[in-house]
This record gives structure tokens, C-alpha cells and sequence, in this order.
């Protein structure tokens, strides 16, 4: 429907982090990889939220074993801003 709206509409799509729970993070992974699918079949940005995460410590990252703190969400929106800037660039006015 919103493409209908808009053809040059651009979901993006991030993944989800790693828990402390190696289980789920094999479930996250697949998870991440049918959003990644999506993400591509659709023609829409995938971000992968490990990666936004990964050089900080992980008690500063997560607010418990699964949220991520408000500094996370900090990385992860600065991860997304040049994403989302390019498209912005990119779309015919």
C-alpha cells in the first residue's frame, strides 16, 4: 500500500542484537538473514545492528540481557543517518 503511495519508498530494516544467550543468538542469526532477504527482495536497506554495536562494551550497550541501552540506540542511529541521508539524496524531487 505505501508504495502505492510512493514506488521510490525505501523501508529500512535493522537487525537485531545478540543477547547473552548463544541459543537465541543462533535463532537471531537466522532471523537477521531472512530480514537481510527481505530487506533485499524489496529493494529496501538493511542495517546490520551487530556491526553498530561491536567496538563498545557489551554492559554499556544493553540495559539488561536483550534492550539496548540508550547509548545502543545512539549507535545504532548514527548507523542509520548516512543511510538514510544517501536515499534522501538519491530521491528525484
Amino acid at each position: 500500500m505505501l508504495r502505492q503511495r510512493n514506488p521510490q519508498l525505501k523501508v529500512v530494516i535493522w537487525g537485531a542484537a545478540p543477547t547473552d544467550d548463544d541459543k537465541r543468538n543462533r535463532l537471531l542469526d537466522e532471523y537477521n538473514d531472512i530480514l537481510k532477504t527481505v530487506a533485499k527482495a524489496d529493494n529496501g536497506l538493511y542495517l546490520d545492528t551487530t556491526q553498530s554495536i561491536a567496538a563498545s562494551p557489551r554492559d554499556e550497550m544493553f540495559d539488561d540481557a536483550v534492550h539496548l541501552s540508550k547509548p545502543a540506540c545512539q549507535h545504532v542511529a548514527l548507523a542509520l543517518a548516512p543511510l538514510i541521508k544517501q536515499q534522501i539524496a538519491h530521491t528525484p524531487s
